[in-house]
Order: structure tokens, then sequence, then C-alpha cells
């Protein structure tokens, strides 16, 4: 997984990263997020839903919301998060790269 950071202040974070088979199950305490799916397709876990996106969709995730994104093919997801950007608000419940 790649991530490349585009924009980053107190106000709003643009990341952009590469999806493969690997992913987590974080909560994010001090942000939300929306999610635009730029190539690929994705499952997305928001709560207890699931939904899958494909190019040009978008979902929204409040901060305090356990989400996932599953790449069902090699997809890059734009992440735009709203809020105090910092890595100690992430609360890992699962993670495939061994960071909970």
């Amino acid at each position: 997984q790649l991530c490349y950071y585009f924009f980053f202040n107190d106000t709003a974070t643009t990341e952009i990263y590469t999806l493969s088979l690997h992913d987590a199950l974080p909560i994010y305490h001090l942000r939300d997020e929306l999610w635009v799916v730029a190539e690929g397709k994705i499952k997305a876990l928001v709560g207890n839903k699931t939904k899958i996106l494909r190019a040009k969709d978008t979902i929204y995730i409040e901060k305090e919301q356990k989400h996932r994104a599953t790449a069902l093919e090699d997809s890059i997801l734009i992440e735009l998060s709203f809020g105090t950007h910092d890595e100690k608000d992430i609360e890992r419940l699962e993670d495939d790269f061994n960071r909970v």
C-alpha cells in the first residue's frame, strides 16, 4: 500500500492510496473522511454497512465510525480527511500490516 500526501494542514488532508488485497479496520477519533475511488473496485465497510464502490464513486465516513477499504482489484483511492490529521488518533481494530 503506497500513500502520497498532496495537501496537509489542520483543516483538510488529501492522500492517495494504491490498494492491494491487504486492509485494516480503524476508527479515527478526530477526523471525518471522504473517499473517492479514482480507479478500480473496492468493498467499503462503514459502520456495519458494506458497499461496492467503483471509479468515481464516493463514500463519507464520520469520525468514530469503524471503516475498511478492501481492494477487489488493483485500485486507487483518494482520501480527503477533515479535522485534525494526527496518526495518534487512530484506533486500529484489525490490521494486515501488524500495526494493532
